[in-house]
């Protein structure tokens, strides 16, 4: 229970943050689109408000540059995942399937299909870390260069076929 409240509250924080940065820029840009009259949303009454002007006194202060690009890195991380999920689906007689999902909330994880007359073998293999030993499942495919890494290791080394 409380790792479920850990993440909504996780997620309500990343939501207020980019709503503070889209108000953020918009902010930046009230004088030119948002002062118009027989507008849906009140904006002097946003602007006139506690966090309305402060915001404004933020947007007035830095220049546009330096608020576009802490923008969309502050907005790069709300969006960004602190996990992957992998997963490995063996279907007899069929192949294997391994999904990776993406580094953000707004892409969709990449799949991939390896039909069982393409595989040559499934091996476990170790991989050195400076002073540690990573075990790692390889598939060898047949007509590729290289293995595919079931569950990869995050590191620099690369993996190739040595048959």
């Amino acid at each position: 229970m409380p790792a479920k409240i850990l993440f909504y509250l996780q997620f309500l924080l990343r939501a207020l943050v980019f709503v503070c940065v889209v108000l953020l820029n918009i902010a930046r840009l009230r004088r030119s689109f948002f002062y118009q009259n027989g507008s849906f949303v009140r904006w002097t009454t946003i602007w006139s408000s506690p966090l309305g002007s402060l915001l404004c006194r933020i947007a007035d202060s830095y220049s546009p540059g330096v608020i576009v690009l802490v923008s969309a890195i502050v907005i790069y991380g709300a969006f960004r995942k602190g996990y992957t999920e992998e997963s490995l689906l063996v279907i007899r007689g069929l192949g294997i399937q391994t999904s990776t999902s993406s580094l953000t909330y707004l892409s969709k994880a990449s799949t991939r299909f390896i039909p069982t007359t393409q595989i040559q073998d499934i091996v476990i293999h170790e991989a050195f870390k400076g002073f540690e030993v990573r075990f790692y499942l390889a598939i060898i495919v047949e007509g590729e260069p290289e293995v595919v890494v079931v569950f990869p290791v995050r590191t620099s080394a690369v993996y190739t076929d040595q048959s």
